[in-house]
């Protein structure tokens, strides 16, 4: 699969796109890494002026909530618990995958902000080594089986309003599905509780399905799902692999969240 790695000089659509940037005050006070700029015109179909729109609503987002968009001494432990998992696998056309298992977080070893650190460097991560999924974004799967009370209450308010930003910036562009399986009353209440904080095309993101996963199946094949998900894919990174990636990409990630937290 070709990715951004492989472009040696800008093309024609970044030079445009750095042209048109520097004619907003706010903008032209940022260096951006060429990768990054070309996630947001791709995303947004090489349209520069919704991609700079989308850039905008981006440095917003890290600005409402900082704390989120920083690296973790916890990724590892995140990562072993196997509780968010950006997978090397993707839908039939391109999209990538995001496995989240809530049952495995246990709330008195993990801060959700530390899941919510490293979800986003994962994330982020798997955009920039791939340019399929910077057009096509991602499909988020979760496994709400054996999800509890016990998860929801332990979710703090400022947590809440970590996902809704995040979330109302990411969905549909960025994260065009967010799909339950197995949902139950617990993940009814916990969305009940989301909902007043979601944009509408947020909201509309999200599909439920209970016990019969047969329509599931149907829009996600079995060889794209790990075993737990009902599945056969199973040549998933390792979580060296994944912290390898995380320290490929944090010389544009670190830096330039880092500078958005700061500038006034």
């Amino acid at each position: 699969m070709k990715t951004i790695e492989s472009v040696a000089q800008p093309s024609q659509e970044l030079v445009k796109f750095r042209s048109l940037l520097k004619e907003d005050e706010m903008l032209q006070k940022f260096t951006f890494n060429e990768e990054y700029l070309a996630f947001f015109l791709r995303l947004m179909k090489y349209d520069h002026k919704k991609a700079m729109e989308y850039l905008v609503q981006h440095i917003s987002v890290i600005r409402s909530v900082p704390n989120a968009f920083q690296w973790s001494d916890k990724m590892r432990k995140v990562l072993e618990c196997d509780l968010h998992v950006v997978s090397k696998s993707r839908c039939l056309d391109g999209s990538g995958l995001i496995f989240f298992r809530p049952k495995q977080w246990k709330p008195r070893e993990l801060n959700m902000i530390d899941v919510i650190r490293t979800s986003l460097v994962a994330i982020y991560s798997e955009i920039l080594s791939d340019e399929m999924i910077q057009e096509k974004g991602f499909h988020s799967i979760i496994d709400s089986s054996g999800t509890t009370f016990s998860h929801v209450f332990a979710i703090r308010l400022s947590d809440i309003k970590c996902f809704s930003t995040i979330g109302n910036h990411s969905s549909p562009n960025m994260i065009k599905r967010n799909i339950h399986i197995y949902t139950h009353r617990v993940i009814e209440f916990g969305h009940s509780l989301m909902k007043p904080f979601l944009s509408s095309e947020s909201y509309e993101s999200f599909t439920f399905y209970g016990k019969d996963l047969t329509e599931f199946y149907q829009r996600y094949p079995k060889t794209c799902l790990p075993p737990d998900f009902g599945g056969t894919f199973t040549d998933e990174y390792t979580v060296d692999e994944r912290l390898a990636k995380f320290e490929k990409y944090r010389n544009i990630l670190e830096p330039f969240w880092n500078r958005i937290a700061v500038e006034e």
